[in-house]
């Protein structure tokens, strides 16, 4: 019973890692050259593709 609950527990965490970087791959700013853009809270297509694959 045990392993059944730690597999869900990876599960949710991992799915909450995707989803987190999903939504702050889409509430990135569309400008590149803009006066004020923070490019710190820019995170790569790669990452994304990262965290797909260890689905």
């Amino acid at each position: 019973m045990s392993n059944l609950s730690g597999m869900l527990l990876t599960l949710l965490g991992s799915e909450a890692i995707g989803g987190t970087l999903f939504v702050k791959s889409i509430s990135q700013p569309q400008v590149l050259f803009g006066a004020a853009v923070d490019f710190s809270g820019f995170i790569q297509p790669l990452d994304i593709f990262v965290v797909a694959k260890a689905f």
